[in-house]
């Protein structure tokens, strides 16, 4: 029994680093340091697993549980980034936006059956959402359908970013990330008289999906190859958490050099506790955490409870809502906002 007590401890310590490791990785750059961002993915499974800590040691009537409330206590400035609640006021008049990454689209099983069928069931659901004023699509395989069928009179395209508006564009243009199919593409709209720069922007992504679901599926730590497929698996992140952090550095610098105020919406690839989302949202405030409510997952994939889409805004946004539409088109999930801009 005092053995079994003493792995029980020794696992609740390293729970506890493990979660401020976690508190760590918005301030730590990952190519100096690549770990921590490994567990700031892990955040909200750190916390479910402090919770279980806290129960079994009260239950055991032991104080360690105060090691695991003092971890939870001081995450708390996260969880608005995680859950949250807010109200929500839309008006009429107010704008819309929809980002939503649809690059799953293509291999799902609607559309290997039927394209067309699987094409108006996805324009019926956006007319059906709303039809925002302004579309942002990441891995789009749409060029001309959705602007034919959903009516809108200006539109932007590179690769498969796509900027859709029922206002025009006094500019636009794109900005390459190096070595990668990834970058940004925005378009300055015209909006009540005052110019809005919408970008659109997809980082790179950890490319682990398949693999991290084999793994999970056939794990067998007596096996060399799972532990090669570990491997395998950690050195994509570590490449792809480096690229993400050079990228959004190049965003950075470009949202800050804007003429006018802006609204940013995309695929981060990152969570809230990353170094990129640090970067990112480092002069723009987040829509979900000002206008959110219930959990904030954006990724429909096989890691659950991932809030990795994102949209944010200058301080002159004004945001009134923000909907995240559990559908199944893709991996990732549409999020939603109204929003108007200050005179100010």
């Amino acid at each position: 029994m005092k053995a079994l007590k003493k792995i029980f401890i020794l696992a609740n310590v390293l729970l506890f680093i493990a979660t401020m490791m976690s508190y760590l990785a918005p301030y730590i750059n990952p190519v100096k340091v690549w770990v921590f961002p490994f567990f700031a993915t892990a955040f909200l499974w750190l916390l479910l697993c402090n919770f279980v800590f806290i129960i079994g040691w009260l239950l055991l009537k032991n104080k360690l549980w105060l090691l695991s409330f003092l971890a939870i206590l001081l995450g708390l400035p996260y969880f608005g980034s995680y859950f949250n609640f807010s109200f929500q006021n839309p008006q009429a008049d107010q704008l819309s936006i929809m980002s939503y990454n649809i690059g799953a689209l293509i291999h799902s099983e609607q559309w290997k059956k039927n394209q067309q069928t699987c094409k108006k069931q996805f324009t019926s659901f956006i007319k059906q959402a709303g039809r925002p004023d302004i579309l942002c699509l990441q891995e789009s395989p749409f060029k001309t359908l959705l602007k034919d069928n959903l009516h809108y009179q200006h539109s932007f395209r590179k690769a498969g970013l796509f900027i859709l508006s029922d206002f025009p564009f006094e500019d636009k243009g794109v900005l390459n990330f190096p070595n990668t199919s990834n970058r940004i593409i925005w378009a300055d709209v015209k909006v009540k008289e005052q110019i809005l720069r919408v970008i659109n922007i997809h980082l790179q992504s950890n490319k682990v999906s398949e693999q991290t679901e084999d793994l999970v599926n056939n794990v067998d730590l007596a096996e060399k190859e799972t532990w090669k497929g570990m491997r395998s698996v950690i050195g994509k992140v570590k490449h792809a958490t480096a690229m993400r952090t050079i990228q959004a550095e190049m965003a950075q610098k470009f949202i800050d050099s804007s003429p006018h105020p802006v609204i940013l919406a995309g695929d981060f690839n990152d969570t809230p506790l990353s170094y990129t989302y640090s970067l990112m949202s480092c002069n723009l405030q987040d829509a979900y955490v000002e206008k959110g409510s219930g959990l904030g997952t954006t990724y429909a994939g096989d890691i659950p409870g991932l809030r990795i889409d994102y949209i944010m805004g200058s301080e002159e946004v004004e945001f009134a809502s923000y909907t995240c539409s559990k559908v199944d088109f893709s991996d990732h999930y549409p999020i939603h906002c109204h929003f108007d801009i200050s005179s100010n």
